[in-house]
């Protein structure tokens, strides 16, 4: 069993919510993002029915 529990971000503001981090690091391309959203299309999400 995985519970997640998304926080606001305020931790990531100066890492991957900062675009020049992203740059410097070169994870603004194209391929990147395509993949990502590859990954989130195919994971699955199960509800637990009491």
């Amino acid at each position: 069993m995985a519970l997640v529990i998304a926080d606001g971000g305020e931790k990531y503001l100066h890492t991957i919510l900062n675009e020049e981090w992203l740059k410097e690091r070169d994870l603004t391309a194209p391929e990147i993002w395509d993949q990502l959203d590859n990954w989130f299309a195919s994971s699955v999400i199960l509800e637990c029915k009491s």
